[in-house]
């Protein structure tokens, strides 16, 4: 056992084979358990997830401005990289190539991107952004030119990102509630966003519509569901959303429809106090990496897990 105090957990879900989710082949998944890795101290919490596009590597971006990178086959540590100021690493989409990390950190009412060369090690800050009002969440197009920032009662807004950030739109929510988490759909034309009161809607990024492209209602049939975090699948037909207790959803992206619902196992860390503040989903959409943060005494201050998407078997535990 890992000593206490330097250790980290990481979960991965998977999908059964009765699964619902066209593009996931019937498979067989054994549960493994990777070496337990240090996540640095207890302190620490994972403010974003990105796997690579070939599978094989999970960046995480911590609330101190680190960026992490393990290879998803073995658990190992493979790089670790502590950013100057501004802060937290919000958000992160990795080139094509795997050779770097696109990544827009947030501290101090400013927003500054960058690049993260992992063969040089060097980082190149190229654009930035003075904020007015606190964020409530934030996301990264899958190509790296535009940001989506939510704020509280229910505004949202659309930057472009160049020598200095710009907005390119502004907009609101129909319930005013605080937008909790956003995430760009893979085409980059439309935002899906889920609330503390429990919503999620799906919007054109930058259309002037009052009326969503969807909506469903607020916790998802399950008693007390307060979404904190969500992620798209790549093909963009389903939404992962993460919540307060440890449990998770998988909906429809464009229906009002639930596909199914589960949480952090039992033989996991206690869930008691646990919030998902991040999610992944691996490129070829079997896997879904879940970040959280453990309040219960006694227990490490941030978890990691892999699962499958198909059955929800925890296959990983970092």
């Amino acid at each position: 056992m890992a000593p206490r105090g330097r250790v980290g957990y990481v979960y991965i879900t998977i999908a059964s084979n009765n699964s619902s989710i066209g593009h996931l082949p019937p498979e067989i998944w054994q549960y493994h358990v990777w070496p337990y890795l240090d996540c640095g101290s207890l302190d620490t919490r994972f403010a974003s997830l990105a796997c690579s596009p070939d599978g094989q590597y999970l960046a995480v971006g911590t609330d101190v401005g680190s960026i992490v990178v393990w290879s998803t086959r073995t658990g190992k540590k493979l790089f670790e990289q502590t950013l100057p100021p501004p802060g937290a690493i919000r958000a992160m989409v990795w080139s094509a190539d795997c050779t770097s990390i696109r990544f827009v950190a947030e501290g101090c009412r400013r927003l500054v991107s960058g690049v993260l060369d992992l063969e040089t090690k060097t980082i190149n800050y190229d654009s930035f952004y003075q904020l007015e009002g606190d964020v409530a969440s934030l996301a990264l197009s899958s190509d790296g030119t535009h940001v989506a920032v939510g704020g509280y009662c229910g505004a949202y807004m659309l930057l472009r990102r160049a020598r200095a950030m710009h907005v390119v739109y502004t907009g609101a929510l129909l319930n005013n509630a605080t937008v909790k988490a956003v995430s760009f759909l893979p085409d980059g034309l439309d935002l899906i966003f889920s609330t503390d009161g429990g919503a999620t809607e799906l919007r054109r990024a930058n259309s002037t519509s009052a009326e969503p492209i969807c909506r469903v209602p607020a916790r998802f049939g399950l008693a007390n569901f307060l979404p904190n975090s969500l992620a798209v699948s790549p093909d963009g037909t389903h939404v992962a959303v993460g919540g307060h207790g440890g449990s998770l959803i998988l909906q429809r992206a464009r229906e009002n429809k639930v596909v199914c619902s589960f949480a952090v196992p039992g033989n996991a860390p206690e869930s008691t106090g646990c919030v998902i503040t991040s999610l992944a989903f691996s490129p070829n959409g079997r896997h879904l990496f879940c970040a959280a943060r453990q309040s219960a005494p006694n227990l490490p201050f941030s978890t990691m897990c892999m699962f499958q998407v198909s059955s929800g078997a925890l296959l990983y535990v970092f």
